[in-house]
């Protein structure tokens, strides 16, 4: 079967299979993303590893083993690693708390190619966030991710979602996951699978809305207003 039209059976399965959960009660009611573990080439990598600036716009960078860098946030763990040395480019890890009343069901493994994972991860403990000063980093927590996986992965991802009490909708090609502090957009990969753009919450806005790259085509760019998008 053609890609495409592999995908069109996906996401017909997946709205016919799965609807719309209400969004009902405060944010911690509706599910958490908790943890965004994924592979970076090299050069973006070294270029983030050797940031002076991240780890004051994070309030703190966790390097737990070489090849890995670490941002938390209030809910959620961004984890980069480096291709190649830790794992290969295309390592996607997704971890979730379930809505209240929900119940995750880890997606099969045999229904995931090697380097994807889809499991219940409970959040690390987050820094104290409870004072809002210019001595804290400017990046307060992360709303938004683009993430390019396989087309046939939709379809079980999305389903293990919605097991977990947490909203599935499908637009096209793709399937968007709302959990109570973020918004996780699936969208196919047709290629290597892999992060696209991540979206953060700014305690302050940044002065002159700046632009950090990093290797040859990684840009981190602040603004409009408390928000700031991390392009790869």
């Amino acid at each position: 079967m053609k890609p495409h039209l592999l995908l069109l059976l996906c996401t017909a399965v997946l709205s016919a299979m799965t609807r719309p959960l209400p969004a009902q009660g405060p944010p911690e009611d509706r599910g958490t993303l908790t943890l965004l573990r994924v592979a970076i080439d090299s050069a973006t990598w070294e270029d983030v590893h050797a940031s002076v600036f991240l780890p004051e716009a994070f309030g703190g960078v966790t390097t737990a083993a070489s090849g890995t860098v670490s941002f938390c946030g209030r809910f959620a763990c961004l984890v980069l690693l480096r291709e190649g040395e830790v794992a290969p480019l295309g390592t996607v890890g997704l971890g979730v708390q379930s809505a209240r009343g929900g119940r995750f069901s880890p997606v099969d493994s045999g229904a995931l190619p090697p380097g994807i994972t889809v499991a219940a991860v409970a959040a690390a403990p987050a820094p104290d966030f409870t004072t809002d000063s210019d001595s804290l980093g400017i990046i307060y927590d992360l709303t938004g991710v683009v993430l390019a996986l396989p087309p046939a992965l939709l379809v079980p991802i999305g389903q293990a979602m919605h097991r977990a009490g947490i909203r599935v909708d499908v637009d096209g090609t793709m399937v968007t996951v709302s959990f109570g502090a973020a918004t996780l957009h699936l969208v196919p990969a047709w290629e290597t699978p892999g992060v696209q753009e991540l979206t953060f919450l700014l305690r302050r806005e940044a002065a002159g809305n700046p632009t950090y790259r990093f290797g040859g085509r990684s840009a981190l760019r602040f603004g409009p207003g408390r928000t700031a998008t991390w392009s790869f």
